[in-house]
């Protein structure tokens, strides 16, 4: 029985879609271009671009992930850890909609804003769609 995916549940983020070149093309002499259709589904990059993540401790001053997840820096590493470039997990695109992917390059744990109690700089990850 295949194991059900996680689902990346940090939603304030905006987003861009890199279609790639699919199929096979080439031009030949007087404006002749020879196209062959694709043999194999498309796999798109998603770019999330995200503001405002930070991070979130308990009285104690300890780091928190269960505080304000969907915008907790903390959680979305913990997130990261648990599935890296290996692991697929579940993407609701606001346009394409449930999508299965991978994360296409590491994380990386941007620096907070000085005086942002927490807050990190903005930051882009990528996500590749498993087909």
């Amino acid at each position: 029985m295949a194991e059900a995916l996680d689902t990346f549940d940090f939603p304030y983020h905006s987003f861009n879609t890199e279609n790639p070149d699919s199929g096979f093309r080439v031009q030949f002499g007087g404006s002749y271009i020879f196209s062959v259709a694709p043999t194999d589904p498309d796999q798109r990059v998603f770019t999330l671009t995200f503001g405002g993540m930070q991070y979130f401790t308990n009285p104690a001053g300890d780091l928190d992930a269960t505080v304000n997840p969907q915008r907790n820096m903390f959680t979305l590493i913990k997130f990261y850890q648990q599935h890296k470039l290996y692991k697929s997990f579940k993407y609701q695109h606001p346009v394409h909609g449930l999508l299965e992917v991978k994360f296409n390059k590491p994380l990386k744990e941007e620096d907070v804003v000085t005086g942002g109690y927490g807050v990190v700089k903005e930051f882009s990850i990528e996500l590749l769609e498993i087909p």
